[in-house]
């Protein structure tokens, strides 16, 4: 940095004291040129964003053009910057060639790093935004996090590039490359729960409130972390699951928006006709769909069952929790049993009938 400094002086001191009228006229006329150059790439800048982004909003595109400003105004003057210094034609060549080979390249690194930063910042908003409104694979905890990570990855470049002034930066960053191997190998089951986390991420598999089951499981998402997922048992119990462990299983989900897919089952006897067969279907869809949580049902003669005639009724319900799904069970439950009731239709249980052969 020293070293920098003391060549901008150098080079200040050589223009001031040995450059001719006719070097300072040419060098003023092109720093005059830059600024004139600004002024059109601005306007340029929001015409070409204007086409190219108009699917964004004009909020959106009016902080991607304010974050690109700064930085694009720069470039465009270290370029007439370096056009106006290469006006002084008689400068010693070891002091002409140090500014253009240490000077305006480490400008224009810069600018770059804070335009990288910039938009980074603004990528990561929009990227919650659209996983908030459901246009993103990303979820919003996802999106965050691909946000810091940018923002960290271009901060450290830039410290890095810093250092590389003051200091040898290439063992430390050898040494720092066998740390992070050992650091990878040490959390292995780590990695693979935050790999599986992205991968249901992006799969769309389920997301927090969706009734999944899989396995011995059946519950509800209540928490989705980079570690393992939380699910709520429809027992009642909260049970925490690896994500690297979800990856290679068969999940089904229940959710469909805001609702659930429930289905109900009923045994009748085998006394009761087709008519009470009927009857028994459009009672259960009655009961079903008029209660308040309930959106739509379907009903079915399913199965010839051992001892039952199974009556099924399949539904789509608005409940997220593992009591709600139970009150609402009960109270179709108790519903279905007083129509039931009323209309004399008997409900099954388990009979078996022995014949005893005679013999002479």
């Amino acid at each position: 940095m020293n070293k920098l400094i003391s060549l901008s002086k150098d080079c200040f001191d050589w223009i001031i004291t040995r450059a001719t009228p006719a070097e300072l006229i040419q060098a003023g006329v092109y720093l005059l040129l830059g600024i004139a150059a600004i002024l059109v790439a601005d306007r340029v800048m929001r015409r070409l964003m204007a086409r190219s982004m108009k699917d964004f909003s004009e909020e959106l595109r009016n902080r991607i053009y304010l974050a690109a400003r700064g930085p694009g105004r720069l470039v465009v003057f270290v370029i007439f910057a370096r056009l106006a210094f290469d006006s002084f034609k008689k400068m010693p060549s070891n002091l002409w060639q140090s500014v253009h080979v240490g000077f305006f390249p480490i400008v224009i690194n810069f600018t770059l790093l804070v335009l990288a930063y910039r938009l980074v910042d603004i990528a990561s908003q929009l990227l919650v935004a659209r996983s908030e409104q459901g246009s993103s694979n990303l979820d919003e905890r996802w999106a965050q996090l691909l946000g810091k990570a940018g923002k960290f990855l271009v901060a450290a470049i830039g410290i890095l590039y810093v250092l590389s002034f003051f200091i040898d930066i290439k063992p430390y960053l050898a040494s720092a490359s066998f740390l992070g191997a050992a650091i990878a190998l040490a959390s292995q089951k780590t990695i693979g729960n935050i790999i599986g986390s992205l991968e249901i991420t992006l799969s769309k598999l389920f997301k927090v409130g969706d009734r999944i089951s899989f396995g011995e499981y059946d519950g509800f998402v209540t928490d989705m972390g980079l570690r393992c997922i939380q699910l709520t048992a429809l027992t009642g119990e909260k049970i925490n699951l690896p994500n690297k462990d979800l990856v290679d299983q068969q999940i089904r989900n229940y959710s469909k928006d805001k609702l659930v897919r429930t289905i109900l089952t009923v045994g009748i006897t085998y006394d009761n006709q087709r008519p009470q067969i009927e009857r028994a279907l459009a009672l259960m869809a009655e009961i079903v769909q008029s209660h308040p949580k309930v959106n739509r049902v379907t009903t079915t003669f399913t199965n010839l069952g051992a001892s039952s005639l199974d009556l099924e009724a399949i539904c789509w319900a608005d409940y997220k929790t593992a009591l709600e799904y139970k009150l609402l069970i009960s109270e179709l439950n108790l519903a279905i049993k007083e129509k039931f009731d009323a209309e004399k239709i008997e409900f099954a249980y388990p009979t078996q009938t022995v014949y005893v052969k005679s013999q002479a």
